[in-house]
């Protein structure tokens, strides 16, 4: 088997098996934000007595705040 070299080599050996798992793990975080924060979306839409589609189920989980913390890192010293 012939042997890579230079810029073939270091895509090969180095820069697409991490590029590829780098992907999953993105993948994976957008995927299991939609699934945590589905039952929050659901709850809204049912306490409106609305009703969601996948597809605003997923456009509301992407969009929703971060709560905040209780106090600010000078009070809670």
């Amino acid at each position: 088997m012939k042997e890579r070299q230079g810029l073939a080599a270091v895509l090969h050996d180095r820069v697409i098996p991490v590029g590829t798992i780098l992907l999953v793990i993105i993948a994976l975080w957008y995927v299991f934000a939609i699934i945590l924060n589905a039952p929050f979306e659901r709850d809204q839409a049912a306490r409106a007595n609305t009703t969601i589609s996948t597809g605003q189920l997923v456009a509301n989980t992407m969009a929703q705040e971060r709560a905040g913390f209780a106090c600010s890192a000078s009070s809670c010293r």
